[in-house]
């Protein structure tokens, strides 16, 4: 199955590492490339679309940052991609905002959210698109252990965690493409959900990090749920990212 990658960077590294030996043969247009590739155009969102056949293509998979440019670059790949050609969408849970409470699916948006636009206009398509809403990405790369060293203290220390691990992500693509599940959005995140505070205080005594003052400053009730994801027969193989982490 010819697939074409647009952006081609850590969650696009994890996903050819979970498609190798598979039956994909895969052509990637990017800013820059975090692995090789056989196939490879280097492209710009907002530059002209490369002459391609994009008719050969049988999914399209988008996993580029949500810069203005790619709103204009999702609209010039509409008018030439052949019309029954699936798209994914790789958006965020940043689409939901700073609205509290367990959101799903069909909770409200963010308008001032950097994904609404792009997902708003996917949504007024014909075509068939998957929008998945990953949580933040973590991985042993991009170890949560990391990303609060060197701070002294840190706000929102009773908000609930919003997580998955990347390659779950790459698996949960592989899924969608493999059961066709054309019908998103999706929520891609981890089941668990402990605190910020509980969460990177035990990931950085595992890692023997010093650990910052956590303040309840900014603490929100923002909870993802998962359910949607859970009823496609996925089985998250990192859902319990606080044990994984501190294995």
């Amino acid at each position: 199955m010819k697939v074409l990658l647009i952006g081609c960077g850590h969650l696009a590294k994890n996903l050819i590492s979970v498609l190798n030996g598979s039956k994909y043969e895969l052509t990637g247009l990017s800013r820059s490339f975090a692995f090789q590739m056989k196939s490879s155009i280097v492209y710009e969102l907002g530059e002209k679309l490369p002459a391609l056949d994009y008719a050969h293509f049988k999914v399209m998979l988008w996993m580029t940052p949500p810069e203005a440019e790619l709103l204009e670059t999702l609209k010039a790949m509409n008018k030439v991609a052949t019309a029954s050609t699936p798209w994914i969408f790789i958006s965020s849970t940043s689409y939901y905002g700073q609205t509290s409470g367990t959101l799903s699916e069909e909770s409200p948006g963010d308008p001032q959210a950097r994904v609404f636009p792009m997902e708003t206009f996917l949504a007024s398509l014909k075509r068939p698109v998957c929008i998945l809403r990953s949580g933040g990405l973590i991985d042993e790369e991009r170890h949560p252990a990391n990303f609060f060293t060197g701070k002294a203290q840190v706000n929102g220390a009773k908000s609930p965690t919003n997580l998955v691990h990347t390659l779950d992500v790459a698996r949960f693509i592989k899924h969608v493409m493999e059961y066709k599940l054309w019908s998103g959005p999706i929520n891609v995140v981890s089941s668990q959900h402990p605190t910020r505070e509980e969460f990177y205080t035990q990931v950085m005594r595992s890692k023997k990090i010093k650990t910052p003052l956590w303040l309840d400053e900014a603490s929100h009730n923002r909870l993802i749920s998962n359910q949607k994801s859970l009823q496609t027969d996925f089985l998250y193989q990192y859902d319990d990212l606080l044990a994984h982490f501190c294995n």
